[in-house]
């Protein structure tokens, strides 16, 4: 399995591909939130010690979404923040139990409103397919359904709208920010290459630190893993197709976390990877005139690659001088941990300490002193 979690967890991770993992404890939330209710219903908006919480609803990709928005508690105009997470299909009603949580009070306690909203299928959700079932396309028409709806809040400052991008909320990010009044862009533990190219790289990382794989035996296995990905993400041909082929089935099943049958891998219908490995993200990013700033853990063994910071950073500025700043957060894993190295990552990873208060908070230092410098 790869090691993505960007996105998920379950059981004790190893994972094969941290993927899995992230999506694993997603994929718990999600079943726990689903609905069946005729339309999403009214709530009434609530107030905690740091925030006024406000449900809402969006119409977007024929179905009903719940949006959530945290307002300070200061009633005047703020800036705002669009919030895309990673990957995995786990509800927003969930935040306040991990990093994303953390992020999201400290930037409403510093007067920021926070603006997030489901995934297909998710939490309060009506009329709409199941996340697992739906590719990246949908995920990108309908947080750019979202961000519309954002950006027309009379209570956001237009001139300081702010998106955070974290994982692969990294990578949908600068496409839908493209022709949009946005201030800046944050995106964490992203990528740049395409996806088949980064997957390589993340492999020959992750597999001696998961899977206690000898360097030698990995580079086999990166060789095998290179030929199914020009066969899935060239050829564009299904894993129902590439478990056919005897040399490919164990690691189809074990790698692809594919199921016989079935049209999920890595938690998301198997289109989502085959059309993210086509996006252009050079093209999205050059053609932003929005500021971004570029934020990398130096423990982050699932977006293990400091080049992709380093080419995202380049290409805004290369088309905007000035326009990108980059920023390695050091004690920083994937999941906004503390985690000294990445061999201290993957223990906390399988002991889900992101759940147990060992947030790093350098992460929401660094966003808060970026903003408030454009403001």
């Amino acid at each position: 399995m790869m090691n993505f979690s960007f996105l998920h967890l379950t059981k004790p991770i190893v994972f094969k591909t941290h993927l899995t993992r992230y999506w694993l404890f997603s994929c718990l939330v999600v079943a726990a939130m689903m609905t069946q209710a005729q339309g999403v219903k009214s709530k009434d908006a609530v107030q905690n010690e740091w925030a006024r919480i406000e449900y809402g609803v969006v119409k977007a990709v024929g179905c009903e979404v719940r949006r959530i928005i945290y307002y300070p508690l200061k009633k005047n105009l703020h800036a705002g923040i669009f919030f895309i997470p990673g990957y995995n299909c786990g509800s927003i009603e969930n935040y306040h139990t991990n990093f994303n949580g953390r992020m999201i009070e400290g930037w409403v306690r510093h007067g920021y409103t926070v603006y997030t909203v489901e995934k297909s299928g998710m939490g309060e959700s009506y009329g709409c397919k199941p996340c697992v079932e739906v590719d990246l396309q949908t995920d990108i028409e309908l947080f750019e359904t979202a961000l519309r709806d954002f950006c027309a809040l009379p209570t956001i400052d237009t001139n300081h709208r702010f998106i955070w991008g974290h994982s692969m909320g990294g990578i949908i990010a600068p496409i839908i920010a493209q022709h949009k009044n946005i201030r800046g862009i944050m995106v964490f533990g992203t990528v740049y290459r395409p996806w088949s190219e980064f997957l390589l790289e993340m492999h020959r990382v992750q597999k001696p630190l998961t899977d206690s794989m000898s360097y030698s035996k990995t580079e086999q296995f990166v060789r095998l893993m290179q030929q199914v990905y020009y066969e899935f993400f060239i050829l564009k041909k299904s894993p129902a197709e590439l478990y056919q082929n005897p040399l490919y089935t164990s690691i189809v099943e074990s790698e692809l976390e594919y199921k016989e049958g079935k049209t999920t891998m890595w938690g998301r219908h198997w289109r989502f990877w085959q059309q993210l490995d086509s996006v252009n993200l050079a093209e999205a990013w050059q053609q932003l005139s929005a500021h971004v700033l570029v934020l990398h853990g130096a423990s982050d063994f699932i977006q293990c690659s400091a080049v992709e910071p380093y080419l995202i950073t380049a290409a805004v500025n290369q088309s905007h001088p000035g326009h990108a700043t980059s920023l390695l957060i050091e004690h920083a894993d994937h999941l906004m941990m503390k985690s000294h190295d990445f061999p201290e990552a993957v223990r906390h990873l399988n002991e889900q300490a992101y759940l147990k208060g060992n947030f790093n908070p350098a992460l929401l230092d660094s966003t808060l002193h970026w903003m408030h410098q454009l403001n």
